[in-house]
């Protein structure tokens, strides 16, 4: 009795550190993507699910670490901010403030998670401006924030696509459905000539991303699975789904002739469930090959 007593006492005391360690760590995880749709190299940085955290003072680690990759684009995937409690100007400045340094080296694309979909939506309802204010001073410090929209040639032979994919989807309400039709209803359909980078911060819909033709989907908000078991993989994601098939890193989908890839990020904070276990918070760097780098090759690592 007193040995299992022990070694329960000793597991919960290595997921207590492991868990005070990783939500403490910045993780970068690097991937190679091979393209004959551009001519030449675009190395992207890949940011989601900040969730008002900080890694480093004022985010002072994770703008180092983006520095230092000296990326050609930033993309944000959604969740800068977290839809609980009551929103405030003060709870906006820590991501308005990474954000902003960012935008002031690089090109920013960003796209709405579920999060910031709701303070909108809560918002409108309740006839606040806090929102409005967000994205006025997005802008002003010159990101581009894509809202069911489209960057044309956001770099030679690239077009960035922003999708909010709708809260019944997210959340898996019964008996709805969303096929490429609907994307297309949003967004319109991918020029086939150029290379379609869509951000969608759900990957659950991974299937109908391929059906609408992207070519790279940038995700988040599954955070990794939250805990990660060796051999297994993510634990949990929203809506409390278990083992996620989609949960954190690169994924192939195809539809007919066309191949979709996904990249999904863990995520740079969290929410709710506090915690991470095995499962660092994480930059994302992306390099896409272009036609003068040969046959390219697809890798991932840390």
């Amino acid at each position: 009795m007193m040995i299992a007593i022990l070694v329960i006492g000793i597991l919960a005391l290595l997921v207590i550190c492991v868990d005070l360690i990783d939500t403490h760590r910045l993780a970068v995880r690097s991937y190679e993507i091979a393209t004959d749709r551009l001519s030449r190299d675009v190395k992207i940085c890949l940011i989601s699910d900040l969730h008002e955290k900080e890694s480093g003072k004022e985010n002072g680690k994770l703008i180092a670490a983006i520095r230092k990759e000296a990326p050609d684009l930033v993309i944000s995937a959604g969740d800068l901010l977290t839809a609980g409690g009551t929103m405030t100007r003060d709870r906006m400045k820590g991501a308005l403030h990474l954000m902003r340094e960012l935008a002031s080296a690089y090109p920013v694309y960003a796209a709405y998670g579920n999060h910031e979909q709701k303070l909108s939506r809560d918002e409108e309802r309740n006839g606040g401006d806090l929102m409005q204010t967000f994205e006025q001073t997005l802008a002003k410090d010159g990101v581009v924030l894509l809202r069911d929209a489209v960057a044309k040639e956001a770099l030679p032979g690239l077009d960035i696509y922003g999708l909010e994919v709708p809260r019944p989807v997210m959340v898996r309400a019964e008996g709805v459905r969303f096929t490429d039709e609907d994307i297309r209803a949003r967004i319109g359909a991918p020029d086939p000539a150029r290379f379609s980078l869509l951000i969608a911060h759900d990957p659950a819909q991974m299937e109908t991303y391929t059906a609408w033709g992207a070519d790279l989907v940038l995700s988040g908000h599954v955070h990794g699975g939250i805990a990660r078991l060796p051999l297994i993989g993510g634990v949990v994601a929203p809506p409390f789904v278990l083992f996620p098939k989609y949960d954190r890193g690169l994924f192939t989908e195809t539809a007919g002739a066309h191949r979709t890839q996904m990249v999904i990020s863990a995520g740079l904070g969290e929410h709710t469930l506090p915690l991470r276990f095995n499962n660092p918070r994480e930059l994302v760097v992306i390099t896409l090959k272009g036609k003068t780098s040969g046959t390219g090759s697809e890798a991932a690592g840390v």
